[in-house]
């Protein structure tokens, strides 16, 4: 079931669950079947290992090592709210993940196989459209300059909180997430002040921004900047 070109690791960075996927023998860069690949390769395990653990397991980020195919618009409904092309491909996920026990027994098993591959390449997506709401939700008030930055759970009743935990992410989740992305995203696009994204994505101080940056990097947002070249 996988390309003999293809390996896979799985590495744990920090919070972070990694899957590295490589190339053992180079794949024809820009050929449509090297796209098929690593899109193939990545549904397979990560709805496998979905169905082993029997809970929905969302990915926060994506990255592929080709240009943006025709279909890139698709990649956030399929894979991941935030994802990028032409760079080392791996999936990062909650470091939990690799804590979660299997589930799945040989009875399960053998009715799991009767609709493979289809089955191994479906990916637990049940409610992902709520999460992507609750995220542009969130991400509404940070398209302007100003410091609007609310937790705005208000506005989120214990049902869909339920829901999101169902899908497997919370709120809380999902916010972090959305700092993060945003954090990045100034910071290598951008020449605003650190102070003022922190104050823009509700740190308290510059301490806690830098705190919680470190976490989701590895690396401080000043030299993360200076590293993208602002």
């Amino acid at each position: 079931m996988v390309l003999d070109d293809l390996d896979v690791e799985v590495q744990r960075s920090g919070r972070a669950a990694v899957i590295v996927i490589g190339e053992e023998q180079a794949l024809p860069v820009g050929a449509a079947g090297r796209v098929f690949a690593y899109e193939w390769l990545l549904r397979m395990i990560h709805g496998l290992a979905a169905w082993l653990v029997a809970h929905p397991l969302p990915l926060d980020e994506v990255s592929f090592p080709y240009p943006p195919p025709l279909h890139a618009a698709d990649y956030e409904l399929v894979f991941a709210p935030r994802y990028t092309f032409d760079a080392p491909a791996s999936r990062r996920a909650p470091a939990e993940w690799l804590a979660l026990p299997v589930r799945r027994d040989e009875t399960a098993l053998r009715t799991f196989l009767v609709d493979a591959p289809a089955s191994a390449t479906t990916l637990y997506r049940r409610d992902r459209a709520l999460s992507l709401r609750v995220r542009e939700h969130l991400r509404a008030p940070c398209r302007s300059t100003a410091p609007l930055w609310r937790s705005r759970s208000a506005f989120l009743s214990p049902r869909t909180l339920h829901r999101l935990e169902e899908e497997g992410t919370s709120f809380r989740a999902i916010k972090d997430g959305l700092r993060r992305d945003l954090a990045i995203d100034w910071l290598s696009k951008t020449t605003r002040p650190l102070g003022r994204i922190g104050a823009d994505l509700g740190f308290a101080d510059a301490a806690a921004f830098y705190r919680a940056f470190a976490a989701w990097t590895g690396s401080g947002p000043r030299d993360y900047r200076r590293r993208s070249g602002r």
